[in-house]
């Protein structure tokens, strides 16, 4: 299951362009195909209904005042999950994002099985995973949206170098939460929230 905060059309619109740039210069990377979104938590449920209930619960406090600002481009340069280079858009780390995707989690921790292997370098994952069923929460959550994880072969290319200068300038509020199913990189939408 993926709890995704799902940005304005602009953003998904610059988002997608700079997908389909890297598509056409690598081909099927990971993560290329998924549609953008800023990722709240991703785990195994063991009751999808009151999962869906408590989430849309807790979601519908945050009404129109949860600000996302996005002003600059990174990679995780070993990422944790991937061990590839990822390059993605930041997403601005303020107080409020972060209390309100910790309070989520821990809101709904009951419902949540863990989808990775208490093994990561940063302990505090390891913590989180054992706490919460999902490694990167609140202060070790690092708001992003993907554009692919690149094979450590491109990790030099020009392309990456550009996305990595290239400085988005977009302000929004959340008004989209979405939970999806999702099987290998096929995203089933089950429920919208907000």
């Amino acid at each position: 299951i993926g709890i995704f905060i799902v940005p304005n059309n602009e953003v998904s619109s610059e988002v997608s362009q700079w997908k389909k740039k890297f598509t056409n210069k690598f081909g099927n990377q990971l993560y290329i195909d998924h549609m953008p979104h800023i990722t709240l938590a991703n785990f195994y449920t063991t009751d999808l209904d009151n999962l869906v209930e408590k989430t849309k619960n807790y979601c519908s406090t945050i009404k129109n005042n949860l600000l996302i600002k996005i002003n600059k481009t990174d990679e995780f340069s070993e990422d944790p999950i991937t061990k590839c280079k990822t390059p993605y858009y930041v997403i601005d780390k303020n107080q409020d994002l972060l209390n309100f995707q910790e309070k989520l989690v821990s809101n709904i921790s009951n419902f949540i099985e863990s989808k990775f292997e208490i093994n990561f370098e940063n302990n505090n994952y390891n913590l989180n995973n054992n706490n919460y069923g999902y490694p990167f929460v609140g202060k070790d959550w690092i708001p992003h949206i993907t554009i692919c994880s690149l094979e450590n072969k491109y990790s030099d290319s020009t392309l990456k170098k550009e996305f990595l200068k290239f400085r988005p300038n977009h302000n929004f509020f959340v008004n989209q939460i979405e939970i999806y199913e999702i099987k290998n990189s096929e995203h089933k939408k089950i429920e919208e929230i907000l």
